[in-house]
Order: C-alpha cells, then structure tokens, then sequence
C-alpha cells in the first residue's frame, strides 16, 4: 500500500509538474505575441507621425512639412510661383470670374497701403503740371498704370490691370456686366449719390478723399465708328492723335460715368484704370499699325522728362514701347474675346474687298455693295451705328470717279471698323 501510494503520490507529482510547465509555456508564449504586437503598433505609429505644419493656400501637410500645389512655394505654402514673360492684360469681360475676383481682392488691399496712396494722390496732386492737354498726356498715363499695376503684383503677382472696351457697348453701355452687383465686377450707379451695389459700394470702399464712391451714368460712349476715326490718323498726324484720344474719346467717358470720374479725384475710382488702360491700348493699337506709328511722337518731345515720375526721371522714350517698359517689364494687350468682338470678326467675312463710298468707280456693280452692307448690318446690329455707313453709302450712289491724286477711302473707314482689329480677330476664332 505504501509502494502503491507513494507511486500514486509521486505521478501525481509529475503530473503537477508537467501541467505547470504547459502553462509557463502557453503564458510565455503568449506574452511574446503580445510583445511583438505592442512593437508593431509602436513601429506603424512611428510611420505615420502627428502632422505638425500649419499648411497654406491648399498645401496638404506631410509630417513636419507641406506639400504645395503647382502655384504656390515654400514650407508652408506660402509664396506664390509668380508667372513669367509678358504681363497679359485683358478685357474685362474675357476675364474669368476666379480673375476678376482676385483683381478686385487685390486692389482693396493694395488701398490700404502707403506705396499705393501716394500714387492715387499724385495723379491729383500733378493734375495740372502738363499730364493732361499735351503731348506727355499718353506716355505718363502708361508709365502710371505701369506703377499702380506693380504694387498691385506685389500683392498678388497673378494679377494684372483690366481694361473696358466702351467702343463694343456704346449704344448701351451701362447695361454692360461689368456695373452689375456681383462681387466679382464694380457695382452700378449712383445716380449722382454714393453707389451702393457692389464691392466698392458704401461701407465696403472709401476713397482717399473720404466719404463715397460716387457715379451718374449719362449717355452713350464712343463707338467703334468713332474710335475707328481715330486710329485712322497717319503717322504724319500724330499730334491731331494725341490731341483727338485725349478729347474725344478719354475725356468723354470720364464723364459718361460721372461722379467721382467726372473730378480732379478721378483716380480715387477703381473704373479709373478700367477707362484709361483701354485709352493705351488704343495707343498700342495705332502704334501696331506700322513701323513708322510705332516709335512715332511730336519733335522735340520724345526725350523730354515727364512731370511726377520720380525718384526717377522718365522720359515718353522709355515707356513708348510696351514690350520694353521700366524695370524691364513687357506689356500686351489681349484682343477683345467676347460674342460682340466675334461679330465683328465674322462681318470681315462678308465685307467686300473693294473700294466703297465716297469715290465708287462707275463701272463696278453697286449691288453687289448693297448685299454687303446689309449683312453687315445685321452682323453687327448691337454694336455699330449704321448712319456713318449709311450716309457714305448714299453718297456713292452718285457714281463719283475719283480724280487723279484723289485718296480713296479705304473699306475699313466706309464701314466704321478697323479692318486690322478685325483681321487679328478672325484669326484667333
């Protein structure tokens, strides 16, 4: 009994024993899975650390970094890639929205600033000291755009001054997009008060001056017969080109808009700089016609220092070409995009290419002429005034042949359009 219960006794010992080392083994085993969990969670938490940049301008964060979109640089995003080449200035309606937003965005902050003050005030400061009534009147309003356009771009180096083409619009200019009260254009009419549509309405926008911005539109602007009369001066003539932009075409519509633009303020207005960067593009288009209006400009005139450009003095030389502006800026002018610029590019389609009224030849056939004129016509019924084609037309009808040295008229001047708008138009259709 005793060997038999010692036996018992000592088995179950062993069993005891084995029993309790399965389970160091399971617990030992299983801890170590455990182990080797816990370093693995640790090792994909070291992978995928806590985000610590403040990224900017759409950046998405990347640890301690930022990765940046195609348009902005820097480790946080923060300085823009500013574009390059020649500066591209359009028509306001060809902008887009997005181009638009941020032009007005900029503006009213550069406002604020002092570099950009001193230039409002100086074109009223200087008012009379010879930028108006003379021949410095196109060169030192370039060289102003050019200036008020570079602070501008040291707000944000993607915009770039718009312009208003009033000539495509003029039988009804103050219906155009551009006065309506979205945020994205400049508000409408004050009726002679403070306007109050708009992002530079009352309470948005203050002038320099104080107090509001103020419009009273009035009337029509000048057409594009009438611009067209003007880009038809020669070269010979530029002092009759100078005088007539200056008189019947700016100061025109200064006061078509009224208010603030009809004053000695009138850069105080932000439509200042949509008026007047249309008037140097009209230059530059004369300038485009041939090598001779190019660097063209009144004797004795050209090299003479223009008032209010200092610390530099500026002459009409520097700035009379616009690829090779101050500070080695170049400057072009796109051409009018919109449904109104495509009628006039498509009337060149069905204008004849002969001489018209006043000196038709007798012998070419006038209904052929009258075909023409009526398509025209209905091309271009929003935009032209037909009396100047009409009255020329009706003249022709007497059958005039021109006597010998007698200038023709040329088609364009018949019409009312200039033909090498019209070309560089069609051809970008």
């Amino acid at each position: 009994m005793l060997l038999f219960g010692g036996r018992q006794a000592g088995g179950s010992f062993a069993q005891l024993l084995a029993f309790t080392l399965i389970v160091l083994i399971v617990v030992d085993h299983a801890s170590g899975w455990w182990l080797i969990r816990r370093r693995r969670a640790a090792r994909r938490r070291q992978a995928v650390p806590t985000c610590t940049a403040v990224c900017q301008n759409g950046g998405t964060c990347s640890g301690s970094s930022c990765s940046c979109t195609s348009a902005f640089t820097g480790s946080t995003c923060q300085t823009p890639v500013c574009p390059t080449g020649c500066r591209v200035r359009k028509e306001i309606h060809d902008m887009t929205q997005a181009e638009r937003l941020r032009f007005i965005t900029a503006y009213k902050t550069a406002y604020s600033r002092n570099d950009f003050r001193t230039l409002i005030r100086s074109h009223q400061d200087n008012f009379n000291t010879g930028i108006h009534n003379g021949p410095h009147f196109l060169p030192w309003h370039r060289w102003y755009i050019l200036q008020v356009e570079n602070v501008l771009k040291r707000v944000d180096c993607h915009v770039t001054m718009p312009y208003w083409d009033w000539s495509l619009v003029s039988g009804d200019p103050w219906s155009a997009p551009v006065w309506s009260d979205a945020p994205h254009y400049f508000g409408g009419n004050g009726h002679g008060r403070c306007i109050s549509t708009g992002p530079f309405r009352s309470g948005q926008f203050t002038p320099i001056s104080g107090g509001c911005l103020r419009r009273s539109f009035g009337g029509s602007t000048p057409s594009v017969p009438d611009v067209t009369r003007v880009l038809d001066i020669s070269a010979a003539s530029v002092s009759q080109f100078l005088t007539d932009i200056e008189v019947n075409l700016h100061n025109r519509v200064h006061c078509d808009i009224g208010g603030t633009m009809c004053s000695r303020s009138a850069a105080e207005a932000p439509d200042f700089f949509l008026h007047h960067d249309f008037i140097d593009k009209l230059w530059s288009d004369w300038q485009g016609k041939s090598s001779a209006h190019a660097l063209d400009f009144p004797p004795g005139q050209l090299h003479k220092n223009m008032p209010a450009t200092s610390p530099v003095e500026v002459t009409p030389y520097h700035v009379i070409n616009l690829s090779t502006q101050p500070g080695g800026v170049c400057v072009r002018y796109q051409q009018p995009q919109s449904e109104i610029a495509r009628r006039l590019a498509a009337a060149l389609k069905v204008v004849p290419q002969f001489w018209l009224p006043t000196h038709l030849p007798c012998d070419q056939p006038l209904h052929g002429t009258v075909d023409a004129i009526k398509q025209s016509r209905a091309l271009l019924h929003t935009t032209i005034k037909y009396k100047f084609v009409q009255s020329n037309f009706e003249r022709g009808l007497s059958c005039k042949m021109p006597t010998p040295g007698e200038e023709k008229p040329s088609i364009g001047s018949a019409l009312g359009f200039n033909l090498l708008t019209l070309e560089r138009l069609a051809k970008q259709q």
